[in-house]
């Protein structure tokens, strides 16, 4: 690898042309890289080349290497003994940071320390269509259009969304998609030569804008951990970085977020189940439900052959009717799919935009949001440059391979070698567990949570009320104000394909009560009722329905005899939440943040709660950051609309895809186990090692804590183990 070249001074902001294809290269057009497989676009997806000054540069790999100056094959010396860190910004330390970290060769010298992942079929030196092998997932070396080296090193997703799986089928392979719980990013970014207060050029920029330290930056990075990703330190670092592409687009301004904050560190999960997925974040601030499919259609082109050759460019689904019917557009039914798959586009190109300095792809969402506009030729081009479709298509894949493997969503499999002679059945004792562990999951009621969720979009049937923005909801207006819950009410699926036979879409875990909670009274006792739908929904218990599972479906059966897939296509895969996107502030007293505790009496989720809100103390408001919510009385039909004062703050659901391999648990990543997780937060550990440079993860400190989600805490210590068995088979 060609040495990189050093930090370069600041570069004059300028602003970028109005044609966002202008002075950029697709790499994926060049002679060499005809015929790419998905597979090759997906893993060297190092964005596009960019004019820099006169030369074709890489920005993914230009800013880590040259710009941020990432200690790839440079010796690395960090030491901090009780360095003071500021977690809640109010100018006064309140924690320290004790590492040391000696690496010579810098981070592809020592994958162990950083927690790559090595890709045994891939090695280093080893060209590809656009780039050269580092030997390490996620890590690529940009090649020039004629194939030589540049000695630069980029990122793709899969850096943090791949790992190896530990054992079973495919052990020791890369997977695409898995969530990468070994790789430290914190230490990866405190390597950066752009921290070093000695760099004259970078310190003297730092001072100029206000920013923090370099050494203060580095610090705050080091706190994360393997498996995790401090969003402040992380974006922190991005804006103050001298001379990145993407700061000449004003727009940037908008998607980044400031220097200071509170620590909000934020595990990682996996990348799968896309596709059935509608709300991304764990904050649920991505929602399918938006206008951006609607959008891109416009932009596009508003004849029917110019929309239809936007979603062919996009590699978007075809929205289908009621019945499958293909060209069909049906909000409700057709276009879930394609919804779904822009929503990972633009977390995609958000992601790649900020973090990976790169224009184009910032241009492209804030042109999906609505603030700016795009030609109609480079909405359809610029998702290309990124390779999106590609990276769909392999996720999908990955995950389809995964259940092949492991036995697939619980149904079966259990693992373990063929018994010997005189030896037990090993698979049998397996399967039994799960098999135990899925009726649990599906039927015991776990807990309680409160009847209450935040509605990304308002619904439709408050359209007259021209509402905007998230609203507050009831999960059920005909239910109490708390409500029992099984796991898979929760974890389970939101429909998104077409409508087909009940038969042919039966509920995932057996149960239409894990979804529909009540219903409207029947006009007759017997079979066939029909429902009356001007009267008030009445729990099911109310209305004579089964109370067994068996009995539930053949009830609904009668009137009911279609129902949307739970996932787009067959080769889908189930993802394992439900999309509620639930309040930290269970209790509406206008706290979440150090209300945890009287929030999870209330029947809050109760977890620690600074996902998402790194507001300093000091500029909060007296009794908590607080939002102003249109509080719905039905989510369902039309009915009043409120204002509450909510705790600033809210979770989805989390999908569980592979949930055995990403560790450590809860969207702080401060349950290193499954077994720990369904014991309560007092009996959890209090600290524990990750990865494989003595990082110590204590759960004391504010955003470690590892408060709440105790559902199924109160199961025997047999139960606990076959539902940990049900959940690592997934």
């Amino acid at each position: 690898m060609a040495p990189p070249a050093a930090i370069s001074a600041p570069v004059a902001p300028a602003l970028a042309p109005a044609d966002p294809l202008v002075g950029v290269d697709d790499p994926w057009a060049w002679p060499r890289a005809a015929g790419a497989t998905d597979r090759e676009r997906a893993i060297e997806d190092l964005g596009p080349d960019i004019d820099d000054l006169g030369h074709f540069v890489n920005s993914n790999a230009d800013c880590w290497t040259r710009l941020v100056g990432l200690a790839w094959t440079r010796d690395v010396n960090i030491d901090f003994d009780r360095e003071p860190v500021d977690l809640d910004g109010d100018g006064r330390p309140d924690a320290t940071v004790t590492r040391h970290i000696h690496a010579p060769g810098g981070i592809l010298g020592n994958p162990a320390t950083f927690g790559l992942t090595a890709t045994p079929d891939d090695p280093p030196g080893r060209d590809g269509r656009i780039s050269r092998s580092t030997g390490y997932l996620g890590l690529r070396e940009a090649l020039t259009r004629d194939g030589r080296p540049t000695g630069q090193i980029g990122m793709t997703c899969f850096l943090c969304h791949g790992a190896a799986r530990a054992g079973g089928p495919g052990a020791g392979a890369p997977w695409l998609g898995l969530a990468a719980t070994s790789f430290d990013y914190g230490l990866l970014l405190a390597t950066a030569a752009v921290l070093d207060d000695d760099d004259a050029v970078a310190a003297a920029y730092r001072r100029a804008h206000g920013f923090p330290s370099g050494r203060t930056v580095r610090a705050r990075l080091l706190l994360a951990g393997p498996g995790r990703q401090d969003l402040t330190g992380e974006f922190g670092l991005d804006v103050t970085v001298p001379g990145l592409h993407s700061t000449r687009y004003a727009g940037t301004a908008r998607l980044r977020q400031g220097t200071v904050g509170i620590v909000n560190p934020i595990s990682v999960p996996s990348a799968w189940g896309t596709e059935a997925l509608d709300v991304q974040n764990w904050s649920g601030s991505e929602i399918a439900r938006a206008s951006w499919l609607s959008r891109v259609l416009d932009l596009g082109g508003a004849t029917l052959a110019a929309r239809s050759a936007t979603l062919a460019a996009l590699g978007l689904p075809a929205p289908r009717g009621a019945d499958g019917d293909p060209g069909v557009q049906n909000e409700d039914d057709g276009e879930r799919p394609a919804r779904r798959a822009l929503l990972l586009d633009l977390r995609n190109l958000g992601t790649l935009g900020l973090q990976q300095d790169s224009d184009p792809a910032l241009r492209w969402t804030d042109a999906v949001r609505g603030r700016v506009t795009l030609s109609p030729g480079a909405l359809r081009a610029i998702p290309a440059l990124y390779a999106t479709a590609a990276v769909r298509r392999v996720l999908a894949a990955e995950a389809r391979a995964w259940r092949g493997g492991s036995g697939g969503g619980g149904g079966g499999g259990g693992g373990g070698a063929a018994a010997t002679a005189g030896e037990p059945d090993t698979r049998a004792t397996g399967a039994a567990a799960i098999a135990r562990g899925r009726a649990l999951f599906a039927e015991r009621v776990v807990g309680r949570i409160a009847n209450l969720q935040v509605l990304g979009e308002p619904p439709a049937a408050y359209a007259a009320a021209r509402l905007t923005g998230p609203t507050l909801a009831p999960i059920d207006a005909a239910l109490a104000s708390t409500i029992p819950v099984r796991c898979a009410d929760c974890h389970s699926a939101m429909p998104g394909g077409p409508r087909v036979s009940l038969d042919a879409a039966p509920p995932p875990f057996g149960r239409c009560s894990h979804c529909h909670r009540s219903h409207a009274p029947f006009d007759g006792a017997g079979a066939g009722g029909r429902p009356d739908g001007d009267e008030p929904r009445r729990p099911l218990a109310a209305l004579g329905v089964p109370a067994s599972a068996e009995g539930e479906v053949s009830r609904c059966r009668e009137c009911h005899a279609r129902h949307r897939a739970f996932v787009p296509g067959p080769d889908s895969s189930l993802p394992y939440s439900s999309g509620l996107v639930l309040p930290f502030d269970a209790n509406l007293n206008g706290m979440a943040q150090d209300d945890e505790v009287a929030d999870q009496a209330a029947g809050g989720i109760g977890t620690e709660a600074l996902l998402a809100f790194d507001v300093p103390r000091p500029a909060r408001p007296p009794g908590g950051f607080q939002v102003a919510l249109a509080h719905l009385s039905d989510a369902r039909r039309a009915g009043r609309v409120a204002t509450t004062r909510l705790g600033a703050g809210w979770v989805r659901v989390a999908p569980l895809g592979a949930i055995g391999a990403t560790a450590p648990y809860l969207h702080n990543g401060s349950v290193p186990t499954l077994a720990a997780l369904f014991e309560p937060a007092a009996r959890r550990p209090v600290v524990f090692a990750r990865g494989h440079a003595g990082f110590v993860l204590d759960t004391r400190l504010p955003g470690n804590r590892n408060l709440g989600h105790e559902f199924g805490t109160e199961l025997s210590s047999a139960e606990k183990r076959d539902l940990v068995a049900f959940l690592e088979s997934l």
